[in-house]
């Protein structure tokens, strides 16, 4: 009997160690994706600058690339790529401010005749600032609207612009007109 019991005990032992590991590698399986998940955020964080790149203008902690050459004009994903290349996002504008920045710049540098592409969409319903490098999508939370916009007016209007007629306020627009860009980049 003593010794069935032994066994008995022996047998438990091995099935809660068996539990216990088992529950231990579920544990480190969701360990593992949590430090996957950190490494790729320290990836981004390691792709944000602190300083301008060439050709970018500093503004307070943001540089911007106004991209006004003749031969630069894109559709609103093609300029959304363009950024992505000099590891940027199209601009959010998220403060009066910045607005006030950028309308200035583009008047001093004689652009303000010209149409640009903003980082503003609303490609999943609702208007927000497209992401990219250091810069997570948002919803917008300051708005420049011309009186009457967003309009849909074409039906097929779900980026936004600075439009030239309305003193550089936003406009919806239809993503595939070939128009100028302005990227942005956050510094850290």
């Amino acid at each position: 009997m003593q010794r069935k019991i032994e066994s008995m005990l022996i047998q438990m032992a091995v099935m809660l160690t068996l539990l216990h590991l088992s529950m231990s590698a579920k544990n480190c399986c969701k360990d593992i994706k949590s430090i996957k998940s950190d490494i790729e955020t320290l990836k981004k964080s390691v792709q944000c600058q602190s300083s301008c790149p060439t050709y970018f203008t500093r503004h307070l902690d943001s540089c911007y690339l106004f991209v006004t050459m003749p031969n630069a004009a894109a559709t609103w994903s093609d300029a959304s790529y363009y950024c992505s290349t000099h590891n940027a996002h199209l601009v959010a504008i998220e403060t009066e401010a910045e607005h006030t920045y950028i309308v200035g710049k583009l008047h001093s540098d004689g652009k303000s005749g010209l149409y640009f592409w903003t980082g503003g969409n609303d490609l999943t319903g609702e208007w927000q600032w497209s992401g990219g490098p250091c810069f997570e999508t948002k919803p917008m939370e300051f708005t420049k609207w011309h009186p009457g916009q967003p309009d849909e007016a074409s039906g097929n209007e779900n980026c936004m612009d600075l439009h030239a007629k309305w003193s550089l306020n936003w406009n919806d627009f239809n993503c595939d007109h070939k128009i100028q860009s302005i990227c942005e980049i956050n510094l850290i």
